[in-house]
């Protein structure tokens, strides 16, 4: 894996398993306290696409235009992920998502899974 690139980490219930991206102290499924961590492969599928014109500051891919992705991750987490794309993909295309850097509030980037 790049240095540049790292997983994407979800929380999980130990109680029922119900997985989640946003960190919370309680699972929303069930409500046991604790959520633990745990990686996720980063595969899913593209949900939503807009492509963004006029944009407050650049991406970490550069200036506007840029495309966003929401993509629903095969875990089945209870969060859907926003991430940028090099290229506008098709409702339905197989992705990874790894976030862009080490930092809480990194961006994350969906690349095409091959095949």
């Amino acid at each position: 894996m790049s240095s540049a690139t790292l997983p994407l980490v979800l929380q999980r219930c130990p109680a029922c398993g119900h997985r989640m991206l946003a960190r919370r102290l309680y699972c929303p499924a069930c409500g046991r306290e604790g959520p633990e961590p745990c990686e996720s492969s980063g595969r899913g599928r593209v949900r939503s696409v807009t492509t963004v014109h006029r944009a407050a500051g650049p991406s970490p891919l550069g200036p506007a235009p840029f495309t966003l992705v929401l993509v629903e991750l095969e875990e089945h987490c209870a969060d859907r992920v926003m991430a940028l794309a090099r290229a506008p993909l098709p409702i339905g295309t197989a992705v990874a998502v790894r976030r862009l850097g080490p930092a809480a509030g990194a961006p994350y980037l969906a690349e095409p899974l091959a095949g």
